[in-house]
């Protein structure tokens, strides 16, 4: 993982080698790049993936040098025209933009000189796709390899990955790019005899008893972050709880999605009554975020005021 990202370029800056994981999170890695001035920066990689960062630091000196910030009016930056001046609270300017396609973005001085906005979001949205497409479709991360990018309005950009047992399975960019996706997850299967920790010595009914203890692990680590991360409160209520009145609902139903059993923005905090509440209404299987905003603006609405006030 740690040369997925060596030899690419993004704007002025192309990767050398990879640098480490610095700073006190050990989640995110770092990489020394060379910049086309010469000079050499380590940026984090989703800065990076995200263009957020694009040179050592010239290219924005280059531009606020040649560029008064006080005159930009009619000038463009890429596909935005600035047509007016307004400003933020504490007398930050802002510009008022007007992109290629039609759409009006407004951004500050230092993103259009440094080059970080350069469209409207939706036009950057699709630039970011394509960009994608062409760092990552036939690369290979660990056991998977990039068939395709699949963009969908719920998910966003995802990719079509084929493991080396066979299966195919949907990622996003930062958990390839991180490590955090390595195969279909047939790398975790303890009873697959290829996995470094499989057992040989164990019998298959010993073997079964071990996976569903990671399962129950994994399952309520996940609850405790969820919950921990809600600060203990009830999103529909919005009250905090005791952890043992306190459920960890799936937005996307557990049953129907393997892939997003364990992922931490899959979940949200309700109070048990709620949580019953919801699956009485709405079943239990193919749950979807959708149904849950309808039952948050249902409870608004006072349709289930008498259960509320039983409670």
């Amino acid at each position: 993982m740690r040369n997925n990202l060596v030899g690419l370029v993004f704007g002025r800056l192309t990767v050398i080698k990879y640098a480490g994981q610095l700073g006190k999170s050990n989640n995110i890695s770092y990489w020394n790049c060379s910049c086309k001035c010469g000079k050499s920066k380590i940026v984090r990689y989703d800065k990076l993936i995200n263009r957020q960062t694009q040179s050592c630091g010239c290219l924005a000196r280059e531009l606020s040098s040649k560029i008064h910030s006080s005159n930009l009016i009619n000038q463009k930056f890429g596909k935005l025209l600035i047509i007016n001046r307004v400003y933020n609270i504490g007398s930050r300017v802002t510009w008022e933009c007007l992109c290629d396609c039609g759409n009006t973005r407004y951004t500050t001085t230092s993103l259009l000189t440094s080059g970080v906005i350069k469209d409207c979001q939706k036009c950057g949205h699709q630039r970011l796709r394509e960009n994608n497409t062409q760092n990552l479709v036939g690369r290979r991360f660990n056991k998977l390899f990039i068939l395709k990018p699949i963009y969908t309005e719920n998910d966003g950009l995802k990719w079509l990955c084929k493991c080396d047992c066979g299966k195919e399975k949907l990622c996003t960019t930062s958990k390839l790019i991180s490590g955090d996706n390595k195969s279909c997850g047939c790398s975790m299967n303890l009873r697959c005899k290829d996995h470094p920790n499989y057992k040989h010595d164990m019998t298959d009914k010993d073997r079964e008893e071990l996976v569903k203890k990671r399962k129950l692990f994994a399952a309520k680590s996940w609850r405790k972050k969820i919950v921990q991360r809600d600060n203990y409160t009830c999103m529909i209520l919005n009250q905090q709880f005791t952890s043992k009145d306190l459920r960890a609902h799936h937005l996307y139903s557990w049953r129907d999605n393997e892939d997003k059993r364990y992922d931490l923005s899959n979940g949200t905090t309700l109070h048990k009554d709620v949580h019953d509440l919801f699956h009485k209404l709405y079943g239990h299987g193919k749950n979807t975020p959708e149904q849950f905003k309808e039952f948050k603006q249902r409870w608004a609405a006072g349709e289930f005021s008498a259960i509320t006030s039983n409670r």
